[in-house]
């Protein structure tokens, strides 16, 4: 019996010593920056991005840990318009989600943000950005 303890005793201090998975991630510091969107789908309507006359982007601030500023920058046939709003992240399997309250604005995987939301008028938007590095 003594022998079992004594080979169970390094097993158990191995163990109990191996640091413990982060239950609070930092969601805000891995998506922060600029994503240039590369295509674009308003009501089944679908074009692949920057044209000469469309540029969108997406600005990610970090707020907290788990919020984000989100400022939607447009350029179409020369007229620049912003729109920001706060967004909830939440980690879900090998994604982050993007939250505005309840519902789903659209999701980070990698260096790729994908936004899914229907607008105010009814029309369904697709938009598929990739983030810009951050030494340009």
């Amino acid at each position: 019996m003594k022998k079992f303890i004594l080979v169970l005793l390094p097993y158990l201090l191995f163990i109990s010593c191996s640091k413990e998975p982060d239950l609070n991630p930092d969601l805000a510091t891995k998506v922060t920056g600029v994503y240039r969107a590369t295509y674009a789908d308003i009501n089944k309507t679908a074009s692949a991005l920057p044209t000469d006359a469309i540029d969108i982007s997406l600005r990610l601030d970090r707020v907290d840990v788990k919020v984000v500023d989100c400022t939607l920058m447009t350029s179409i046939s020369g007229v620049k318009n912003e729109t920001s709003g706060k967004l909830n992240l939440e980690s879900s399997d090998d994604k982050i989600r993007m939250l505005n309250g309840r519902s789903e604005f659209g999701y980070i995987k990698g260096n790729e943000l994908t936004v899914e939301y229907v607008n105010k008028d009814g029309s369904k938007v697709l938009i598929k950005a990739k983030k810009k590095p951050t030494n340009i």
